[in-house]
């Protein structure tokens, strides 16, 4: 019996269970197949299977995330490993304890160096709650934005609740390994020496959220743009969409190699925001000419961006969120 089998006799049987009595049923005769197909049913709901990485550049990897929904999707946002002469750096780690693990061990099979640098690009779970699994790993500095402890400490009360829902059990606060280098901005870049590679991060101001990094290699001219950059999943919009069109602008005149974005295909270039910034742009239009006409909020999230002509993945289950965060900036402006 093949995997779909195994869900159509579940589904056949289930359906018997419902037509029989309660007294048929204690007296069953299919007691062996409950007990199998019990045992079967979790099989019938596909596991996520870890996406490949991809070799972006020489020595660095990537592994491409699966466009979703946060506390739903395993293996969501795009992660990277750089392997320098000397040590080896992390960007981001996932959206589990689980998922850190798995990259550790990816690193762990590309090198024998240990893992000193784990950059983290923002707060949000798919990209940083994998920060779990590195509590053994004491040689490893943590590095992210000024505000990213700030950020990540007014969203738990939010994450907490939707963690437990999807992971059907109750998600206490996190352990993660504290922060051992902060940036903010206008700080002086921050430059990483791998060994025969360098790393540059810098803190960018509030764009998708208020905790944004950059990363860029500076050996192999390839921009880590976490998710300042979406080129598949619709951009979500949890910082302030005037300073993300600004930032976006920056980043695409100083690309000039492989981009790696946040979510989507990881080997991209400087014209995948092109898109992105087409959509903030009508975004950013579309809310000041609502409140030019005096529109209400309501008015705008049950009126406005019904269409997805840039062919967004998870346009319907984001773009009202991202009406309201940017009527919200743009009303008083």
């Amino acid at each position: 019996m093949d995997f779909f089998d195994v869900c159509c006799e579940f589904m056949y049987f289930f359906k018997e269970v419902k037509e029989t009595s309660l007294t048929g049923f204690m007296n069953f005769h299919h007691n062996t197949r409950l007990a199998i197909l019990s045992f079967s049913l979790i099989l019938c709901v596909p596991a996520q299977a870890a996406p490949d990485w991809v070799e972006v550049a020489p020595g660095a990897y990537a592994r491409q995330g699966q466009d979703g929904q946060v506390f739903e999707t395993a293996y969501m946002a795009n992660t990277g490993i750089v392997v320098g002469e000397r040590c080896v750096a992390l960007i981001d780690t996932g959206g589990s304890q689980q998922e850190g693990k798995e990259i550790l061990a990816k690193a762990a099979e590309l090198s024998d160096k240990p893992v000193c640098y784990v950059i983290n690009t923002h707060h949000h779970p798919d990209h940083y709650f994998g920060n779990a699994a590195f509590h053994a790993h004491e040689q490893t500095r943590f590095i992210a934005h000024a505000n990213l402890q700030a950020a990540l400490n007014a969203a738990m009360p939010h994450y907490k609740p939707r963690a437990s829902e999807f992971g059907g059990r109750d998600v206490q606060d996190p352990d993660f390994p504290p922060l051992d280098t902060v940036l903010s901005p206008g700080d002086a870049p921050l430059l990483l020496d791998l060994g025969g590679r360098t790393l540059r991060v810098e803190a960018q101001p509030t764009a998708h959220t208020h905790a944004d990094l950059s990363v860029i290699d500076e050996t192999y001219d390839v921009l880590w743009a976490g998710d300042l950059l979406f080129s598949s999943h619709i951009p979500v919009v949890d910082g302030s969409v005037l300073g993300w069109l600004e930032v976006s602008r920056q980043l695409h005149e100083r690309a000039s190699g492989v981009v790696v974005p946040g979510h989507g295909q990881v080997k991209g270039d400087r014209d995948d925001f092109t898109r992105q910034t087409d959509y903030l742009s009508e975004l950013r239009d579309t809310i000041r000419g609502a409140v030019a006409k005096g529109q209400s909020l309501m008015d705008v999230t049950t009126q406005a961006m019904q269409d997805n002509p840039w062919g967004w993945t998870q346009y319907e289950a984001q773009y009202k969120r991202n009406l309201t965060n940017v009527y919200t900036e743009l009303e008083w402006e």
